[in-house]
């Protein structure tokens, strides 16, 4: 009889990790895609910002 709710102790128990790890996974890629997401954004208004600078020296570059 001990060993059975032992085993059902052990079954919640891991339930219980998988569900904490789960979570922490979740919270690290919204993070991850969080940070990706404003240095695109970063670098896209970098970008912008540039695009005229750049394209003026092309058009030098050309004639």
């Amino acid at each position: 009889m001990a060993s059975t709710s032992d085993g059902i102790f052990e079954w919640i128990l891991g339930i219980t990790l998988l569900l904490l790890m789960l979570a922490l996974l979740i919270a690290l890629l919204y993070l991850a895609l969080s940070v990706f997401c404003k240095t695109i954004q970063l670098i896209s208004q970098e970008c912008s910002n540039n695009s005229g600078l750049h394209n003026n020296n092309v058009a030098n570059a050309a004639a």
